[in-house]
């Protein structure tokens, strides 16, 4: 590397460029798919969010929310959803700040106790809502570190306190640190039971009103038979209405890469994992050829180096490892580098980055909570260290074996 420093350089930094896209692309991925807090049920999450109805036998459907009604009489009863949640996001809520004219907008989820069995949120004082006070409509809630510390200055200590949320007297019920706005589904400051809006049990509609609904299940094939079942006894007995559940439950990994409502607008999983992996190989491929012709013409200016060694006895083997070796070095530098530079751009843009390839990115945040479990997972280590090997394999292994393939006189000359 000192004795090349224009070589290591170019080397060191064309593999930065190339392990920081590929590693942003991944961290891209792995903030949508992967467990990451509270999120860790994302593998057997189901999601219900429309139901479709209107009269029977006529071609015009409406495609509405489901009611809390329906989670309540039919939905908790089956025998295949370990956890079933209802929720309903608020919507221009402000938190009035004590002894202080202004306000602050706050992300506000109006839910049941079994949002935080399905949620699993760290609490760094009190706890959750409980049963009975859902059950009674107490004007309690939950809310984040980062909003305590905005009303009241401190995380700590304010358990039992009240906050004035749209100028209604709440009693803080626990603190719990705060997730990312990254992960849509669970993001909240505020929590809230349900039952504190006077209308969470409205039904417009047989089944139809304003919750969303969230299952965990170990089977989603019986899940989604299981709610298709509601619906088949609801319209065989009813004679001029009929609900339809579409092709819900979604999981997790279907709802990610897909925001249709319909099936006939689906993107298959297939397909989406076939392009992912033509960009990363793209992305892995272009580089690796670039630095293929660096190392080849560094193989010719070391040819004499190398038809000493093999007349002294060195092996093809151990020129090739040892080509392999001190390539591995450089290209680890340059992903050590690509890792520094994608962790610089991601704070610096405050993780708007993270969300490049969302198609209907309609989220007008500009500033995203950035969490431990998002800048410095296991996962992404892993990935950019085989990155750095797979790149130093496709650069650095046919020019080296074909340099090592001369004769030996051809190398001392």
């Amino acid at each position: 590397m000192l004795a090349n420093k224009l070589f290591s350089a170019i080397y060191i930094c064309g593999t930065a460029l190339a392990i920081a896209t590929t590693t942003l692309f991944a961290l891209i991925y792995y903030v949508k798919v992967a467990p990451i807090y509270p999120e860790f049920n994302r593998m057997k999450t189901y999601y219900l969010r429309y139901i479709e109805n209107g009269e029977k036998g006529s071609p015009r459907k409406n495609v509405s929310n489901p009611s809390y009604p329906l989670v309540r009489d039919h939905l908790r009863k089956l025998k295949s959803a370990s956890i079933v949640s209802a929720e309903t996001s608020g919507w221009d809520d402000y938190v009035q700040l004590p002894g202080d004219d202004r306000e602050i907008e706050v992300d506000l989820k109006l839910t049941d106790p079994e949002f935080f069995k399905l949620y699993e949120y760290d609490f760094l004082e009190g706890r959750p809502f409980t049963a009975e006070e859902f059950e009674g409509g107490v004007l309690t809630g939950a809310i984040s570190d980062r909003l305590a510390m905005d009303i009241f200055g401190t995380d700590t200590g304010i358990v039992g306190r009240t906050f004035s949320l749209n100028y209604q007297e709440y009693r803080v019920c626990g603190v719990f640190r705060e997730g990312s706005q990254l992960l849509p589904d669970s993001y909240a400051q505020v929590i809230l039971p349900l039952t504190t809006d006077e209308e969470y049990d409205e039904e417009w509609r047989p089944f139809v009103g304003g919750v969303s609904v969230t299952f965990v299940s170990d089977d989603g094939k019986a899940l989604k038979e299981e709610v298709d079942e509601i619906a088949r006894k609801f319209n065989s007995s009813n004679p001029d209405y009929e609900v339809g559940f579409l092709d819900l439950p979604r999981s997790h990994i279907v709802n990610v890469f897909n925001s249709g409502i319909y099936q006939e607008e689906f993107v298959p999983i297939r397909s989406v994992v076939k392009k992912n992996l033509l960009i990363l190989l793209v992305l892995l491929l272009i580089p690796a050829l670039n630095l293929s012709g660096l190392i080849s013409s560094r193989m010719d200016m070391r040819s004499s180096e190398i038809g000493i060694r093999r007349s002294f006895g060195g092996t093809r083997f151990q020129l090739l490892k040892q080509v392999l070796w001190e390539n591995l070095v450089l290209t680890i530098s340059g992903g050590v580098l690509g890792l520094v530079i994608v962790w610089l751009c991601v704070l610096s843009s405050s993780g708007q980055l993270l969300t490049l390839l969302d198609s209907n990115n309609s989220n007008e945040v500009v500033s995203f909570n950035l969490t431990p479990e998002i800048l410095y997972a296991p996962a992404i280590f892993i990935v950019a260290f085989l990155l750095c090997v797979v790149l130093n394999i496709l650069s650095a292994l046919v020019p080296a074996w074909f340099s090592l393939r001369k004769p030996v006189i051809s190398n001392i000359e």
